[in-house]
C-alpha cells in the first residue's frame, strides 16, 4: 500500500509541476529558470507547512507518503535546478547563474520556514499540542 500512496502522489505532483512549467513559460520573462524556481519555492513552502501537521497533528503515514514523498517528491526538482545553474555558468552567464543559485537557496529556505510557521499556527489554532 505504501508504494501505491507514493505512486499516486507522485503522479499528481508530476502533473502539477508540468502545469507550473507551462504557466511560467507563457507568463514570465526569462531572466533565469523561473519555472524551476517557482516549483521549488512553492514546494518548499508546502513541505514546511506539512511538517508540523505530520509531527504535531499526527497525520497518518499514508498521508505523509502521498503528500511529502509522492507529490512533493515529483513536484520539486533539485536536478533541474542543478543542471540549469550549470548551463548558465557554462554559457558564461555568471550573473544569472549566481542569481539562480542564491535565489533558489534563499527563497527555498525562507519559503520552508514560512510554511512551517503557518503550519504550526494552523495546528495550534485547531487545538494541537505545543511541541
Amino acid at each position: 500500500m505504501e508504494y501505491l500512496f507514493v505512486a499516486l502522489g507522485g503522479s499528481l505532483g508530476a502533473v502539477a509541476r508540468l502545469g507550473v512549467i507551462r504557466w511560467a513559460e507563457r507568463s514570465l520573462r526569462y531572466v533565469f529558470p523561473f519555472a524551476t524556481f517557482v516549483v521549488n519555492a512553492t514546494g518548499s513552502f508546502m513541505a514546511g507547512f506539512l511538517f508540523p501537521l505530520f509531527a504535531m497533528a499526527g497525520l497518518p503515514d499514508g498521508a505523509r507518503l502521498f503528500l511529502a514523498t509522492g507529490f512533493l517528491g515529483a513536484y520539486t526538482t533539485f536536478s533541474a535546478f542543478s543542471i540549469e545553474t550549470v548551463n548558465l555558468f557554462r554559457a558564461e552567464r555568471w550573473g544569472e547563474g549566481f542569481l539562480n543559485l542564491g535565489a533558489n537557496v534563499a527563497i527555498g529556505l525562507a519559503a520552508a520556514a514560512a510554511g512551517w510557521f503557518l503550519g504550526r499556527a494552523a495546528v495550534m489554532a485547531f487545538g494541537g499540542p505545543d511541541r
